[in-house]
């Protein structure tokens, strides 16, 4: 008789594979990935929300001390525009700089250098050789302003007297003495002939007046 031949038995299906709790808390999760590109023709800045960095190009502003009291000053303007003013000092007196401060628009009190000091008071200068005292001042972007100051030392005297540096008083008749009143005058001196004649004597008394061959002579006086 004919055999019935049955299909083979479909293989189970396969296991599902474990969930990999462990490895998910051991590595991190994985980045998102980015957002897609936009393509932009232009962009407009709103000008109020960002406003144009502006440029600091003002130096700083110098002003320079100057005591009314103690010196004569007055500001004249050099050829290339930097400020100079003039002070005055008498001659043998210590000269102190009262200094110079700076204010920038932008960073507010700034640091003042000074160079040219001390002032040798010793001599009278003119305008031409004056002493000069610089003030330099920088901003933080850079801008630099610079002011200086001329100092004149004079002498305070009249005609031919000068200030004398012992008595810081003016001299008299050329001298510097502590004393107001002029020097003495010196007395001539003239030569005198040698002396050859000898002293005279003059006897006193009453008598009879003699003399002698020599030259002598005398008074006799008799005595009872």
């Amino acid at each position: 008789p004919p055999q019935l031949i049955l299909p083979p038995p479909s293989p189970p299906p396969p296991s599902p594979p474990p969930i990999p709790i462990l490895a998910s808390l051991l590595s991190p999760p994985s980045p998102s990935p980015p957002p897609p590109a936009v393509l932009v023709q232009s962009i407009t800045y709103d000008q109020y929300a960002f406003p144009p960095p502006v440029l600091d190009l003002t130096p700083p502003v110098i002003t320079m001390k100057v005591s009314q009291s103690a010196y004569l000053a007055s500001n004249t303007t050099t050829a290339n525009g930097v400020t100079l003013n003039t002070s005055y000092i008498l001659v043998y007196d210590t000269y102190q700089d009262l200094g110079a401060t700076a204010v920038d628009n932008f960073d507010g009190a700034v640091v003042v250098a000074v160079s040219g000091l001390p002032i040798n008071t010793n001599y009278v200068t003119v305008a031409a050789n004056a002493s000069i005292i610089t003030y330099t001042s920088t901003d933080s972007s850079g801008n630099i302003a610079t002011l200086k100051r001329r100092v004149i030392v004079y002498d305070n005297c009249t005609g031919t007297e000068h200030r004398c540096n012992n008595t810081l008083q003016c001299s008299s008749y050329g001298l510097c003495t502590t004393s107001l009143m002029p020097p003495p005058m010196q007395a001539a001196t003239k030569a005198l002939p040698p002396d050859i004649l000898p002293p005279v004597i003059s006897p006193f008394g009453t008598g009879r007046l003699f003399f002698t061959p020599d030259g002598s002579s005398g008074i006799i006086t008799n005595v009872t």
